[in-house]
């Protein structure tokens, strides 16, 4: 506060004007007799009555005014000073700092659909290997007679002529999953896994 003080302009070279009530009683008393005695009058009394109730409210108001306006001054000042001590100390660390949106769904709960498998999937190679895959058996375009089979009983028969020459890879059997006829008459025959469709 006493910075404010010392940067507060200097007082005016002339006074401010006389209220009314200086004015008139300078006026009254002025007018003295001999014995320096002023005679007042009881209009003049009533009149110096109503002056000085007009001061005590010029006085209230000027007090209510000064009151609000300490009000209004107080908080700014507070927040300067903070201001200040925020300067000289630095910017203060960000307790809640917000997350974003791919932070927050990054971090999703255990079990939930978002958050990471817990088992790894296998790789690429070893799924091809587990596919089934297919063989294609070019069949004689003038022999039509697979077309009209049906798929069951293709498979059948070349799982009964597999096992009847004891074709195995890697010690097992090779065994035929599904079969279909295709347009040209060729056959696709489909295996277990890679390594039977050799």
């Amino acid at each position: 506060m006493d910075d404010l003080e010392l940067q507060l302009p200097p007082c005016p070279a002339t006074s401010p004007p006389a209220s009314s009530l200086h004015i008139f009683l300078t006026k009254a008393l002025s007018e003295q007799d001999a014995n320096g005695a002023a005679l007042l009058d009881a209009r003049f009394v009533d009149l110096l009555l109503e002056l000085l109730a007009n001061n005590k409210r010029l006085i209230r108001c000027l007090e209510a005014t000064v009151n609000q306006l300490n009000a209004k001054v107080d908080p700014v000042i507070k927040r300067l000073a903070a201001v200040e001590i925020l300067l000289k100390s630095g910017p203060m660390p960000n307790a809640s700092t917000k997350k974003s949106f791919v932070s927050a769904a990054s971090m999703a709960p255990v079990g939930s659909i978002h958050a990471p498998p817990a088992i790894r999937p296998p790789s690429n190679p070893t799924i091809a290997l587990l596919k089934p895959k297919r063989v294609v058996i070019h069949s004689n375009p003038a022999n039509t007679s697979l077309k009209n089979e049906p798929s069951g009983a293709l498979v059948q028969k070349a799982n009964n002529t597999l096992l009847g020459l004891n074709a195995k890879v890697g010690g097992k059997l090779v065994s035929i999953c599904g079969a279909s006829v295709m347009p040209s008459g060729d056959v696709s025959f489909y295996t277990k896994n890679r390594a039977h469709q050799k």
